[in-house]
């Protein structure tokens, strides 16, 4: 495996899109939620406060991550996966922070998380994995079960170890949590939620997801005749992964996609996301009209998952503004693992 070495790299990245996540992240107002400093965690954790919690190659994680602490009681209820999808376009935060400019950025989206997600009152993390030009960690690509580059690799078990790791560390102070977690993702964070949860079904009960150009993984192995490789689908995930989808398992997580019916943002094309092959096999079926591929994945889904919703939304381009109040009130079905909750 090769360490880190290239973590400064050269992003390409689209600008205007990262200018408009600064601006979103910004327009969120966190002046709505009070938001505690950051503190580095030192073996405590206190409630209402958040932390950064370092890399622990020990533990399976080879970048660090941020948690949020509720300020009420916590147990009985589920961690919050928010997981980064970043750009590259900050400058280094206030010094006292100590981090560097992939970190800060993350720091600033996991603030705006915190800060929107405040009703939920649910123990948050963010992991803080840096973006590859080449390995698109923050979507979860093919590559990131490929790579050598320790950092972008097998990012969902980095993941799970970052949700193992909170997890411990919120029953040390009496906070006791279920394992399943619920997760939340917009665009290429929005791929990585629904992919944790294809990937490991037994450790997540909800997810919502919107932005992901009509084009979630699928829980099938083939479409018509041809196999549905990942991330289109799961019908490789054995050989690449190292296990084989649990359908029944997966039937039983929660799914919420939202699509803008204005959204004409295709990441079929880019092939740092999907091959060329793959590509073709969803543009022969579906052409490249985004409402008629969302609709005939959304069947799929229905198909495939107990509980599921897809919202398309008349309006609404490459942006989730307006759209929190729906997932807040989705999410809290599944934020407690108590009776009369969501999924178990």
């Amino acid at each position: 495996m090769v360490h880190g070495t290239n973590r400064r790299r050269v992003l390409q990245y689209d600008e205007e899109r990262a200018i408009d996540v600064i601006i979103v992240s910004l327009a969120l107002g966190l002046s709505q939620v009070a938001v505690g400093e950051l503190n580095v965690y030192d073996g405590d954790l206190n409630s209402g406060e958040i932390y950064y919690i370092e890399s622990a190659p020990e533990s399976g994680f080879e970048s660090g991550y941020f948690l949020s602490v509720p300020a009420g009681e916590c147990s009985g209820k589920r961690l919050g996966v928010f997981p980064n999808n970043t750009y590259g376009a900050f400058e280094l935060g206030p010094a006292a922070l100590k981090l560097d400019p992939d970190d800060y950025e993350t720091y600033q989206q996991f603030r705006s998380y915190v800060a929107e997600f405040a009703s939920l009152d649910l123990p948050v993390i963010t992991p803080a994995f840096p973006r590859y030009s080449d390995v698109f960690t923050h979507a979860m690509t093919r590559q990131t079960f490929l790579t050598e580059v320790e950092l972008a690799s097998r990012v969902d078990l980095q993941t799970l170890a970052m949700v193992d790791d909170a997890l411990d560390k919120l029953a040390q102070k009496g906070c006791h949590l279920d394992r399943k977690v619920v997760g939340y993702g917009f665009s290429a964070a929005g791929n990585f939620v629904t992919r944790l949860a294809a990937l490991h079904p037994d450790r997540v009960a909800a997810v919502w997801a919107g932005g992901m150009s009509a084009m979630p993984i699928l829980p099938i192995d083939h479409l018509q005749d041809e196999m549905a490789t990942y991330p289109v689908g799961v019908g490789d995930m054995e050989a690449l992964a190292g296990q084989a989808f649990d359908a029944e398992a997966f039937r039983q997580v929660g799914i919420y996609i939202l699509q803008g019916a204005a959204d004409d943002g295709d990441a079929i094309s880019f092939r740092d996301s999907y091959s060329q092959s793959q590509e073709q096999l969803v543009m022969g079926l579906w052409g490249d009209d985004l409402l008629v591929r969302g609709q005939a994945t959304a069947d799929i889904y229905a198909d495939a998952v107990d509980d599921f919703t897809y919202q398309l939304v008349p309006g609404l381009g490459h942006s989730r503004r307006g759209t929190t109040p729906d997932a807040i009130a989705f999410l809290q079905r599944y934020a407690s693992s108590q009776p009369g909750a969501g999924s178990q």
